[in-house]
């Protein structure tokens, strides 16, 4: 009986400790990733994703690809907002996957073409969403959500229309 009871505690150790493991290794990863796009060290950030990573966002007209999307997109990102900064509010982590739920704040210095001048210099704060899936510790997808009617809000964009 005491064997049957040393095997089943020794069982749940076992059990309890490999989602604590996950657990912190997603974390970590979570909280580098955010560390250099803090730093907006694109290349560094980008270099977490794996060659075949997709990244979605809805203002973007389809998937970038890989490293090298990545590094467009954090790139053009803080090339507009210089002073971009994201803190992390929430996250919830399973077998390889990271919920993040995170504020985006900055003021829009640098606009793409056709930014209209009056959005450029105005402040935004934003929550935004992103699901992260890990694979050997790489990002091999992450799926970005934001209010962008919010976003146009705080840039004057209806102020114009």
């Amino acid at each position: 009986m005491k064997t049957i009871f040393s095997c089943f505690v020794l069982l749940l150790a076992f059990q309890s400790a490999a989602p604590t493991q996950v657990y912190h290794s997603l974390q970590k990863l979570v909280q580098q990733y955010f560390a250099l796009c803090n730093l907006h060290d694109s290349v560094a950030a980008a270099a977490m994703f794996a060659n075949h990573a997709e990244l979605y966002s809805p203002n973007w007209s389809g998937a970038e690809i890989g490293q090298k999307g990545a590094t467009a997109v954090l790139h053009r990102y803080f090339v507009s907002t210089p002073n971009l900064q994201y803190h992390i509010t929430h996250t919830v982590y399973s077998k390889n996957e990271a919920v993040v739920e995170y504020t985006a704040t900055g003021t829009l210095q640098h606009g793409e073409a056709g930014t209209p001048a009056y959005m450029i210099g105005k402040q935004y704060i934003l929550k935004e969403i992103t699901r992260f899936t890990f694979v050997d510790n790489h990002i091999t997808s992450a799926v970005s959500y934001f209010d962008q009617v919010s976003f146009l809000k705080q840039v004057g964009f209806f102020d114009q229309h």
